[in-house]
């Protein structure tokens, strides 16, 4: 039912847009509406055997297809009512044949095509109803393809993609209406391409990116409403380009990030809706970046940060004084600002309990 509406909406608008047009250039569809071309010559001859029509109105599917090479017989296509699914495909190196393409009611999956370099073939996309979905393309280099795309539906996930250096191609996007996930791309250095972005409204994840060295591709972010998770970047020295960002509505993780020595980035954060984790980062030494930060709904966990000493930035947290807004807490912990729990140990002195924390921090205080 939900493909239908999507396709119905999409014919609804090519139709209303050629309202303006030449007659003959009124959308035509393919019949089917479920189409999956068998090989080469099937998307040669497309509008032989399909059409003629620019439209799918179902979904388009080019699956398990080793003698695939081009899809130049798909120039005809403005449309696809619900999913694009190309996916398996051994030999496609270049999606040519696309490039009048302008909306995908339904998901559009690139997966698993091993000799796919780039996506230039989209570059007429403007919109996607639901989710994109680039995993396991070996040979996938860049994703510029989607300099166009400015409406996107559902999830954005990029994943195992093991050439990938750079995510520039989403520029366009300003807001993310679901999941983001990007997670297992050796090869991929930073998040530019992100840059516009200021509202991920659901959960927001990156993880385990081999060569990830610096997140400054979110500098509009201003707000995560889901958890936001920076887990297993081994190259990851300092969260700088998350200067925007005031709250994230889920979970917090900052995990296992081998080279983090900074969470500076942070410094405009105010509150986190559920736990904040910051765990097993080896090089970082101070929580300094997180001095704004007055409330946590749930947990606070500070747990084996070698080399972690300065916590004076999680005082006003911690402390036995409500700020405003009024926090969350008193919880189990008996902290304010707190909601739940609060877990400190494995760290330095002077970071390896609450009470360190306070005292450390009323010294420095009375010093003064």
């Amino acid at each position: 039912m939900k493909g239908s509406f999507h396709a119905l909406a999409l014919l609804a608008t090519i139709c209303g847009a050629a309202s303006s047009w030449p007659a003959n250039a009124m959308a035509q569809v393919c019949i089917p509406d479920e189409i999956s071309p068998s090989g080469q010559s099937e998307i040669d001859n497309f509008q032989t055997i399909y059409g003629p029509c620019d439209t799918v109105a179902g979904s388009l599917g080019i699956r398990s297809q080793d003698g695939i090479t081009n899809l130049d017989g798909l120039s005809g296509l403005i449309g696809i009512g619900a999913n694009l699914a190309i996916t398996d495909n051994d030999a496609m190196t270049t999606l040519r044949g696309l490039q009048n393409l302008q909306s995908v009611g339904g998901t559009l999956g690139l997966v698993a095509n091993d000799e796919l370099t780039q996506i230039n073939g989209l570059s007429g996309l403007t919109s996607v109803g639901g989710a994109i979905e680039i995993k396991d393309n070996l040979s996938l280099i860049n994703i510029e393809g989607f300099a166009n795309l400015v409406d996107l539906g559902g999830l954005l996930n990029i994943s195992r993609n093991s050439a990938l250096t750079s995510l520039r191609g989403l520029t366009g996007l300003t807001r993310i209406n679901s999941r983001i996930e990007i997670y297992d791309n050796i090869a991929l250095v930073s998040l530019d391409g992100l840059n516009n972005l200021t509202i991920a409204w659901n959960y927001f994840w990156i993880y385990s990116n081999a060569s990830l060295a610096n997140v400054e591709g979110l500098s509009s972010l201003i707000r995560v409403r889901g958890s936001f998770e920076l887990n297993y970047n081994p190259f990851l020295v300092n969260l700088d380009g998350l200067e925007n960002l005031s709250t994230v509505g889920g979970d917090l993780q900052i995990r296992s990030n081998g080279s983090l020595s900074s969470v500076t980035g942070l410094s405009a954060l105010t509150s986190v809706g559920r736990n904040l984790e910051l765990k097993f980062n080896l090089k970082l030494g101070s929580a300094d970046g997180l001095d704004k930060l007055i409330g946590v709904s749930r947990n606070v966990e500070i747990i084996g940060n070698e080399l972690l000493s300065d916590c004076n930035a999680l005082s006003k947290l911690l402390d036995t004084v409500d700020d405003p807004p009024p926090g969350p807490g008193p919880g189990p912990a008996e902290v304010p600002d707190v909601g739940g729990l609060v877990t400190i140990y494995d760290n330095l002195p002077g970071c390896n309990s609450r009470t360190e924390i306070d005292t450390i921090f009323l010294d420095s205080f009375e010093s003064l």
